[in-house]
């Protein structure tokens, strides 16, 4: 025969008081914690060079594998990759530093459009 649903098991509610006392537990360290800081100037300088020179490493490469495909045209190939990765880069590196620095946190949204 089946247990009584309605008959609360003995086990059960000590597991869920053990339960409760690791969550209070856990959200105790949690608040103790402290808060994400914002990256540094030098680790945001380091991110933007990174895309930039990212940029600009991916699209000689790819450019690398189309010269190589058509040897005919290799200084034109290589060189607009090397334009389209510095276009590539600049534009990461913009947003990385428009996310980082360009929105100011505590200033309410430009409202000029109303």
């Amino acid at each position: 025969m089946p247990p009584d649903p309605k008959i609360p098991d003995p086990q059960l509610a000590e597991l869920d008081a053990k339960l409760a006392a690791r969550a209070e537990k856990q959200g105790m360290r949690e608040s103790q914690q402290k808060p994400k800081q914002d990256m540094s100037s030098f680790g945001a300088a380091m991110r933007v060079s990174a895309d930039l020179l990212g940029g600009i490493v991916v699209g000689v490469a790819i450019a690398w594998g189309l010269a190589w495909l058509w040897p005919e045209a290799r200084v034109i190939l290589l060189a607009l990759g090397f334009v389209f990765g510095i276009g590539i880069g600049l534009y990461n590196a913009w947003r990385a530093a428009n996310a980082e620095f360009g929105q100011h946190r505590n200033s309410p949204p430009n409202q000029q459009g109303e």
